[in-house]
């Protein structure tokens, strides 16, 4: 049987393990500890219901561990919480402009890393709950219903996002991309900052885009296009 566990805790060059560790117990969160790669945060999110990872601001300065951060976003759904000694008000475009919603709190604050841990868990747990196969969009006076199987990909406008489906409709809501892809089922996949794509209205992937059914073509980055064959593989192995 999984477990639950509110914290996962990736370790790190500046790993302070037993001040960080005591932080988490004085808290009375449960947790577990695990090295910065993916093969093995995978094996733990397979043992245990995680709800939240906390790790060190620094990961979002070196290269390649962003596909590790954007993979505990697309992939396991949970949103990253990174500390630091001291925030400053320059660190904000590194976390605005990311792709993958998240957090920043110092350790030196037990509140503030309390306030932004519930946060992250918070939107774990709505993200979570059980979803009909439709929803409801208000347009003007009306509330129009959606099935998610028909819709085919989903862009960001600004502070907007607008909906397509394969029957040539589209929607306009002012809400954040972020925000959504947290609430969306799981056939629905990241491929790019400004975009998701439902798994089930592929027909290709190439290098830098994805055909649809509804003949569309929609931008892939690299980093996504990782995770998202990943998922792909994945699927295809739990299949045969």
């Amino acid at each position: 049987m999984r477990k639950n566990i509110h914290v996962l805790l990736i370790n790190s060059p500046d790993y302070r393990s037993e001040s960080i560790e005591h932080l988490l117990t004085a808290l009375h969160y449960s947790f577990v500890v695990a090295k910065a790669d993916i093969a093995t945060i995978d094996s733990l999110f397979k043992a245990h219901y995680i709800e939240v990872v906390l790790l060190s601001f620094d990961y979002l300065l070196v290269r390649d561990k962003i596909p590790l951060i954007e993979r505990l976003y697309t992939y396991h759904k949970v949103i990253g919480v990174f500390y630091i000694e001291e925030i400053k008000r320059h660190m904000l475009n590194d976390i605005k402009y990311h792709p993958s919603p998240m957090y920043l709190t110092t350790l030196t604050n037990k509140d503030s890393l309390f306030v932004n841990l519930e946060l992250a868990r918070s939107y774990h747990q709505y993200s979570q709950i059980s979803q009909t196969p439709f929803f409801f969009i208000k347009q003007n006076q009306s509330y129009l219903k959606v099935s998610y199987h028909d819709i085919a990909y989903i862009q960001s406008e600004h502070v907007y996002l607008r909906i397509y489906t394969i029957t040539n409709k589209s929607f306009l809501l002012r809400e954040s991309l972020n925000h959504w892809a947290l609430q969306l089922p799981r056939q629905f996949i990241r491929c790019h900052r400004g975009y998701i794509v439902n798994l089930e209205h592929i027909i290709a992937i190439h290098t830098k885009r994805i055909i649809l059914s509804t003949q569309d073509e929609i931008p892939i980055t690299k980093s996504y296009k990782q995770n998202l064959l990943q998922i792909i593989r994945k699927n295809l192995l739990t299949k045969s």
